[in-house]
Formats: structure tokens, C-alpha cells, sequence
């Protein structure tokens, strides 16, 4: 059974971004597809490999790139959070209606009654 490689982005030494390679061999000027933590795929080229060493038994290569170009099989986007309506709102929500709806918070007050919160035929 082949091991599967692992290509992934890394912070180098210098601080600059760079590619963590397991599982193959690499050189410079090899094109590579790298996993982004998004689980997007970005197409790079190595520029040089800065080191090799064995980790877990694995030769990694650590490799600064060249150029980066976003793939065309990236996912989508994630889409904006859906607003939940219905169901039981949340306390600080219900109270900020509230006191919006010039109530002072207390059931019987004056400002109760006059908010508009309170339902006479209830």
C-alpha cells in the first residue's frame, strides 16, 4: 500500500509561510496542490526545500514557495449564519425588547402597562 502525502501550509523559520511535506519527496520547482486548514486547495510551486528531518518515523520536508494560485475545486465560500425565528427567545433578547419598548423591567409598573408589552384580554 502507497503512503498518501501530506502537504500542508507552515510557518517557517524566517517567518514567512511556507509548505510541511510528509510521505514525498520534493525538490525545487515542483508543482504541488497544499491543504489549506479550511480544507480548500491551493496550488503552489517550491522554491527551495529549507530543511528535511525525520518526525514519527517520516522524512518532512519544510519548503518556501514560490507563487500561490487558488484552485478552481476550492469549496464554496461558507454562507452567512441563518437568523433563528420562532420558538423561545432568548432572556437578554426579551429584555432588551423590553426596556427598548420603555418598560423598566418590573411586571406590575406603570411602565409595564404602558409599553405596550402587557395584553389586556390575556
Amino acid at each position: 500500500m502507497a503512503k498518501k502525502s501530506q502537504i500542508t501550509f507552515a510557518k517557517l523559520e524566517d517567518g514567512a509561510w511556507g509548505l510541511r511535506v510528509v510521505g514525498v519527496k520534493v525538490k525545487a520547482d515542483d508543482k504541488v496542490t497544499a491543504r489549506k486548514r479550511d480544507g480548500s486547495q491551493v496550488k503552489a510551486t517550491i522554491d527551495a526545500v529549507i530543511d528535511n528531518r525525520l518526525e514519527k518515523g517520516e522524512r518532512v520536508y519544510y519548503c518556501s514557495i514560490r507563487k500561490t494560485e487558488e484552485s478552481s475545486t476550492a469549496p464554496p465560500p461558507p454562507s452567512p449564519p441563518v437568523r433563528r425565528t420562532g420558538g423561545f427567545p432568548n432572556r437578554n433578547t426579551a429584555r432588551s425588547r423590553a426596556r427598548r419598548a420603555g418598560w423598566d423591567g418590573e411586571v406590575g409598573s406603570p411602565s409595564y402597562y404602558d409599553s405596550g408589552l402587557y395584553d389586556e384580554e390575556s
